[in-house]
């Protein structure tokens, strides 16, 4: 194209070879210099899948047209042009061609939410074009973030122990899963997709895995139903010490928690950043006192401590319980 050529008609030229492709094709653009940003919402309107790469070198056409060749992806190609450091790349996919996505997260990590996404996976294993990703839960709140799931996939939901709360997106909290209280919130996710004996069948499977004790076993070494009566002990302390009662589901996050964080403390690496603690320690002076002090019995046996950022976690956690129940807990 000559260097003076507008957008509108690089457009039309864009437009005309599209009309001579079929559904299901796709179309790699190479732009040697600049970019077609001016044109970007026009091809987000195309019903075949194009990759656009920018300010592309010599060398790296000639390495893009072997590859087409061997008949590479169009998403390996993409991936190419990032290991070459070029400045920008962009795919667009039909919204039909979207890939389902459900999401996991924890507020502690990605080591429990990849044990939520196995279970998940195990449940759903026969349910064709159904990805799974697990995300830490701070950096799933990211608005950016969101977008971007949002613009690759077509995000079904967010199934952990705390909600990111992305919007159109329904959570689904392990605990409804454990007390077989979802309501059906898996099944509808699917619509008329799947029949009702197939979502029988990965119910059955659900029920099966996410037991508490399935769970916690799960997530660390020790043994899960030693560490369940230990952790029952704590909580009940804990809420005398407090002078509150935590109702079942937060409970049971709490199990999910604690067990996570005694994996981390045995392995004697705990969460060591965690930017509430201010907060915390002015609204909640006695919290991080009164819980060491119904930890101390776990501490003595399994010969641990507890950190104050580990406590933060868990303060987090009862304190978002709070503001959804709109009650108060703490």
């Amino acid at each position: 194209m000559p260097m003076d050529i507008t957008p509108g008609e690089v457009t039309d030229i864009i437009n005309k070879h599209l009309r001579q492709m079929e559904t299901g094709q796709e179309l790699l653009l190479l732009v040697d210099t600049g970019s077609l940003k001016d044109i970007y919402q026009e091809l987000e309107n195309s019903v075949i899948t194009i990759g656009v790469i920018s300010n592309v070198s010599t060398g790296l056409a000639l390495d893009i047209g072997n590859r087409i060749i061997q008949h590479e992806s169009l998403d390996n190609l993409l991936e190419a042009s990032i290991q070459n450091n070029l400045p920008e790349f962009r795919i667009f996919r039909p919204a039909t061609q979207k890939q389902r996505l459900i999401l996991t997260t924890c507020m502690s990590g990605e080591g429990t939410a990849q044990k939520i996404q196995h279970m998940l996976e195990e449940g759903f294993f026969d349910v064709p074009s159904l990805r799974f990703r697990s995300m830490d839960f701070h950096h799933l709140k990211d608005p950016a973030v969101q977008n971007r799931l949002k613009r690759e996939f077509t995000v079904l939901a967010v199934v952990g122990t705390d909600n990111p709360r992305i919007k159109d997106v329904p959570f689904i909290s392990v605990e409804q899963l454990i007390l077989g209280r979802d309501e059906g919130s898996l099944e509808h996710l699917f619509g008329d997709s799947l029949t009702k004996d197939h979502m029988q069948r990965i119910n059955n499977r659900l029920l099966a895995n996410f037991s508490l004790e399935n769970m916690v076993g799960s997530i660390t070494i020790i043994d899960a139903r030693v560490l369940l009566q230990d952790i029952e002990v704590l909580i009940s302390r804990f809420e005398r010490y407090m002078n509150l009662t935590l109702p079942n589901d937060l409970k049971i996050n709490l199990f999910i928690h604690i067990s996570a964080m005694m994996e981390r403390l045995v392995r004697a690496n705990p969460i060591r950043e965690y930017n509430g603690l201010e907060e915390m320690n002015r609204l909640s002076p006695d919290f991080a006192v009164l819980f060491k002090r119904a930890f101390s019995i776990m501490a003595q046996k399994y010969g641990v401590e507890v950190n104050e950022e580990e406590i933060g976690i868990i303060y987090e956690i009862i304190k978002n319980a709070n503001e959804a129940e709109q009650g108060g807990i703490l």
